[in-house]
């Protein structure tokens, strides 16, 4: 009888993983999308998603988004900027980049996004 009991258990417990093995994983929800970024100095600069509260000195701020690509893209071109930004300042810091992203100064860091395929 208890041979019976550890086989069902057994036989249960297969059933379960091989159950779980099958389900369907859902597809994210915008596959296409790549963490906002800017181009500066020839190099990325991604958001860390991170806002700075203060101003920024006015002798920090070394340009503006000057141009935009999709957010499926990286930035290509100096100034260039994958998200809506056209028109903002960005500033260094020995943070990193300070991008203003919906009136909030963001940090952006460096990031090597060569081995990175676009969306």
């Amino acid at each position: 009888m208890n041979r019976m009991k550890q086989r069902a258990a057994l036989l249960l417990a297969l059933l379960v993983l091989g159950l779980s093995g099958c389900r369907e994983e859902p597809a994210p929800s915008t596959p296409d999308v790549l963490v906002p970024a800017v181009m500066y100095n020839g190099e990325i600069y991604c958001s860390t998603g991170r806002q700075l509260a203060g101003e920024v000195a006015p002798e920090a701020i070394v340009g503006e988004i000057t141009s935009t690509v999709p957010l499926s893209q990286w930035p290509t071109e100096e100034g260039q900027a994958n998200f809506d930004g056209l028109g903002h300042p960005y500033a260094v810091t020995s943070d990193g980049l300070l991008v203003t992203v919906d009136n909030e100064w963001t940090l952006f860091e460096l990031r090597d996004v060569e081995d990175q395929p676009q969306a």
